[in-house]
């Protein structure tokens, strides 16, 4: 019998281009059903441009319709006719599948978290701003804006990202079906470095 994939989006971390996901782990992937597909938007990787996290989930909607279109042209039956996946991020990634959640929730069949920084910079010592480095800060003060400001208008672009008040609202709605798993533990999040995953 002809087996339906399941399509799977791998969300990349910060200005990654998903080579965090190994060969061996896609191959892995793969061998249970789902169909692998690595969005690498704008600003990640060597994809030009800079980060967008509005225009990021609408980037990657477009690019599960397209590789789903695709694998069903190479024969491939695929579960949701490109309408729907499940989404895993790591790190930062886990952002992009908590915008996705919260902005578009029947396009998302399960989410899971891996280790994630699913904050960029709300909680000041908690979140990604926080947590990381000089580089990564310069690069968030970039794309995002400068945290370390503190001011009220300096938060606004971090607090229109922050998935932690909208996200546990959509996922309490009865007619919300998305299943949902947080992959990291308190212990191990001081040396990642990454967001507290009781939050």
């Amino acid at each position: 019998a002809t087996r339906t994939l399941v399509p799977l989006m791998l969300c990349p971390g910060f200005g990654g281009s998903g080579n965090e996901f190994t060969t061996t782990t896609l191959r892995r992937f793969a061998s249970y059903g789902f169909l692998v597909i690595v969005p690498t938007t704008r600003g990640r990787g060597s994809v030009s441009g800079a980060l967008h996290y509005a225009g990021d989930t609408q980037d990657a909607l477009d690019i599960l319709v397209a590789a789903v279109a695709a694998a069903t042209s190479a024969g491939a039956t695929v579960l949701g006719e490109g309408l729907c996946a499940g989404w895993l991020g790591a790190s930062t990634g886990a952002l992009d599948v908590g915008l996705m959640a919260s902005r578009v929730p029947e396009a998302v069949m399960f989410a899971v978290f891996l280790y994630p920084n699913h904050d960029l910079g709300v909680d000041p010592e908690d979140g990604y701003w926080g947590l990381t480095s000089t580089a990564v800060r310069s690069s968030l003060t970039t794309q995002v804006g400068d945290r370390a400001q503190g001011a009220a208008a300096a938060v606004d672009p971090y607090l229109a990202l922050d998935v932690h008040t909208a996200l546990p609202r959509i996922l309490a709605l009865p007619e919300c079906g998305i299943m949902a798993w947080v992959g990291g533990d308190e212990t191990e999040a001081p040396q990642v470095p990454i967001t507290s995953p009781s939050r």
